[in-house]
């Protein structure tokens, strides 16, 4: 029996890439979009009804719940989903800027608002990546320079103080939080090819795939590997409709 619960970031958004199998881990281990638009108890009837795990599940719905609801709109007080998860707009770029974890560019942790700062000590040039982000007009976002003093526990440059980039969100119903995070990693690794690493495995585990790393390294294969995401997170949502229990 499943007591169902929201999801915080709204349960009718489908984003980005369907985890190949291959890549699966403690961190990603079902076939489901980066961002999937489930609640718990949707997500769960999901893998039961595609026989993706076996078990007899009963969940019992929420009264007046909206598919379209953000958290706060759900009048239940906020709590921190992961430690380092402490604003809705870093929870909604999560998505896309988690994939920092499998580079040598900080994500943010040791700031005051991980997911939403993303830099390293030789990103000097933070001012020029962030008016190239902005130059893409991404829909919801704006990108600054900025730099912060990491704390001492941060996993990255602990107790450094480097340059950074700030995302500012502008518009929340229209982040996809997926490409934010894939248009970043390119405008940085294509500016610092000698500087930036990935962490491997760990970002193809993250990403569900290898080919956003690929992407990252190729002229125009960022483009070309969201459009095609799009296209997958697209049949998902189809896919997903018979298990929904909310509109």
């Amino acid at each position: 029996i499943v007591l169902d619960r929201p999801n915080p970031i709204r349960a009718d958004r489908f984003e980005g890439n369907v985890l190949n199998p291959r890549f699966a881990s403690f961190v990603g281990y079902q076939p489901v979009p980066l961002r999937y638009g489930f609640t718990p108890g949707e997500l769960l009837r999901y893998l039961v009804g595609r026989k993706l795990i076996d078990a007899d599940v009963t969940v019992v719905p929420m009264d007046g719940y909206r598919r379209s609801m953000w958290w706060e709109e759900t009048g239940i007080p906020w709590i921190n989903p992961s430690p380092n998860l402490r604003t809705m707009d870093a929870t909604v770029l999560y998505p896309g800027t988690v994939m920092f974890e499998g580079t040598n560019v900080a994500e943010g942790r040791g700031t005051e608002d991980p997911f939403r700062f993303v830099g390293a000590s030789w990103m000097t040039d933070a001012a020029a990546i962030a008016d190239e982000l902005n130059s893409k007009t991404l829909p919801g976002v704006r990108f600054s320079a900025t730099t912060r003093k990491l704390t001492p526990t941060a996993r990255k440059f602990p107790g450094e103080t480097i340059p950074m980039i700030e995302v500012t969100v502008t518009d929340r119903d229209k982040v996809n939080g997926t490409e934010v995070g894939a248009h970043m990693l390119r405008a940085i690794y294509k500016r610092h090819t000698r500087e930036f690493a990935w962490r491997l495995p760990q970002i193809d585990r993250l990403a569900g795939t290898d080919e956003l790393r690929k992407a990252v390294e190729q002229d125009g294969g960022v483009e070309r590997l969201l459009a095609q995401w799009r296209k997958e997170s697209a049949a998902f949502e189809v896919e997903a409709r018979p298990f929904l229990i909310y509109r």
